[in-house]
């Protein structure tokens, strides 16, 4: 498994993490997806904007954050990609 930085999570993202847990952890902190409190000791996640991963929406239950990975639209990459066939098909 990749480590957190080989994942693109570097120090600033731990920094930002780390200044939101306390809250989070007391149960101070809705969800920037469903907008219910995460409770004490549940899963959660620094979460990016679904548009521009550079950005921050703010904690999110883990569910919440990881079920959008389904939901997004495909990328235009994915759509340009070339469609390859081993022969020609009459």
């Amino acid at each position: 498994m990749a480590s957190t930085t080989d994942r693109g999570y570097n120090y600033a993202h731990k920094r930002l993490r780390r200044r939101w847990a306390r809250e989070v952890e007391q149960g101070h902190v809705a969800c920037a997806r469903c907008r219910r409190l995460i409770q004490p000791g549940e899963p959660w996640d620094l979460d990016h904007d679904d548009q521009d991963r550079s950005r921050y929406i703010g904690p999110s239950h883990a569910r919440c954050n990881r079920a959008t990975a389904g939901r997004r639209p495909p990328s235009p990459r994915a759509a340009q990609a070339p469609t390859r066939h081993s022969r020609v098909w009459y």
